[in-house]
């Protein structure tokens, strides 16, 4: 909730390795004329970390992302949606919340013009454990035969299993140190505008690890 835009990678498990095969932005559905012309030019003009012809570097609305690549991923190819402090991220991309049955957080994401709920789309429920881990799943959907595995998605938060994996909280860049990974985290101070800037910050957020992003 309350994002103005987003990045986001599909990867494939290619020899032991994940590949990405498509990078783009979204935007908010709200997001001001001024900002999101900002985020237009830079997506005609960016070159995708996908090899590719003709070159392809997609922008989508927020509420278009989300029906046409977040939703897909999951109900067709049962991607395994990743992210560092992922209930972060899952919250900013929810259009409202409040407690579930078992006093987890209940994600509405997704609603009709007229503003109501539209239930053909599972809530995503987010269960506290403590500061650092949290169990992240589906509510189940209407029609679960149509969902691959019956809609019993897979959500991996990097920060629980950084802490899994050193018995400690990392940030971003140390993680990725730790990790040597081909991508390391460069420095920089968000400023929470939109600008080519915070942009390209945030395709390098992205890239270090290969996890989505909002800002």
């Amino acid at each position: 909730m309350d994002s103005s835009f987003g990045v986001f990678r599909l990867c494939e498990l290619k020899n032991d390795k994940y590949v990405v095969v498509r990078e783009g932005l979204f935007y908010a559905d709200d997001l001001p004329a001024r900002e999101r012309k900002i985020i237009e030019t830079y997506a005609r003009t960016a070159v995708a970390d996908v090899k590719a012809f003709p070159p392809e570097f997609p922008l989508y609305s927020q509420s278009d992302f989300m029906k046409k690549v977040f939703w897909p991923a999951i109900k067709r190819k049962g991607a395994l949606i990743c992210g560092l402090n992922l209930p972060f991220d899952l919250v900013r991309l929810a259009l409202a919340w409040d407690r579930g049955e078992h006093d987890e957080w209940s994600l509405t994401m997704a609603r009709y013009p007229n503003g109501v709920e539209n239930r053909n789309i599972p809530r995503i429920l987010i269960t506290p454990i403590d500061s650092k881990k949290a169990f992240i799943r589906l509510a189940k959907p209407w029609r679960p035969e149509e969902w691959k595995n019956e809609g019993k998605a897979r959500f991996l938060d990097l920060r629980t299993l950084a802490w899994a994996l050193f018995n400690r909280s990392l940030s971003l860049k140390r993680l990725c140190e730790l990790l040597k990974t081909e991508h390391q985290k460069f420095d920089h101070e968000p400023t929470g505008t939109v600008s080519t800037e915070e942009l390209e910050y945030a395709r390098q957020m992205v890239g270090a690890p290969s996890m989505p992003s909002t800002a």
